[in-house]
Parts: structure tokens; sequence; C-alpha cells
């Protein structure tokens, strides 16, 4: 694309995103990791707190990981589904955390303890109330595959 003087006008162009004043990353040990899915963003910091963050609607909450989840996480990844109803939080420990867009709350997933994630392919056919199955790739190089429907975890 040309402007008026001929000069190539870019594809897209880089805007600064003012993250409200809770999530502010120096009062959370900097960003370590960030997920964005249809207009859904889920920002890890190093401090191994998360947040999900709707700017649409200026919607930001704080992910409760529970009283296990309470202790000093150094978080790895997170990853979200294309339509952001599903996202995946891993620890470099080996935790591996479920949320679902409609909660605040992480779930645990003990089927998945000691495995360190780095990379997620969802499968099309997910739906709000369930991931379908999914592939799971690991830090030591093994793919899982898994199914989150209704709240529980199913391996095949």
């Amino acid at each position: 694309m040309l402007s008026a003087g001929n000069h190539p006008q870019p594809s897209f162009a880089l805007q600064p995103v003012e993250i409200p004043r809770e999530a502010d990353p120096q009062t959370n040990g900097g960003i370590h990791w960030v997920a964005i899915s249809s207009r859904c963003i889920l920002i890890c910091f190093l401090s191994g707190e998360v947040c999900r963050w709707y700017p649409d609607e200026s919607e930001l909450v704080f992910i409760d990981f529970g009283t296990k989840g309470r202790e000093k996480r150094p978080l790895s990844k997170c990853f979200l589904d294309d339509k952001g109803y599903h996202a995946l939080i891993s620890s470099v420990s080996g935790d591996v955390w479920y949320l679902h867009f409609q909660s605040t709350k992480a779930r645990s997933l003990s089927k998945l303890r000691g495995v360190v994630v780095e990379a997620v392919a969802w499968d099309k056919s997910y739906t709000e109330s369930g991931t379908n199955y999914f592939l799971i790739g690991t830090r030591d190089g093994i793919l899982l595959e898994a199914c989150i429907e209704g709240g529980k975890e199913r391996t095949p």
C-alpha cells in the first residue's frame, strides 16, 4: 500500500497498551509471559500472579490458585485457545492449571503433575464447556493428548 507521497504504509502499526493500574508490571515483579486471544489477555507476572484482562469491557481479575497454589510458583508459560474460552498455565516445577473463561479460580490438573508445558495445540472443535482433545508438548520432548470436559480432565 502506498501513501500520497508513494511511500509504503505499514501493514500494521505498533501502539502501546495501557495496562490497568491493578496489573502494573512494576508492582508485580514484571511480566513473564502473555497469551492473547479474541480480545482476552492473560498476563503471567514474575511474582507468580496471573491476571485475565478483557480491555474492551475494562474487566480485569486476578486468578485464584487456591490454598496449595498460594506458595511462590515460578511460572513457565500460559496458553489460550483461539476464542479465549480455555487456558493452561504451567509452572517451572511441573504444576499445570486449567482456567475456564467464566471462572476466576484455576484448577490444578493432577494428571499432568510433573509436566512442564512448552506448547499447546487446541482442537478446533472445542466448545465453551469443553476443550475436546488437544495436544501438549512438554519440556522433555513428549507429546501428550488431553481433554477437559465439564471441568474434568480425561486422557485417551
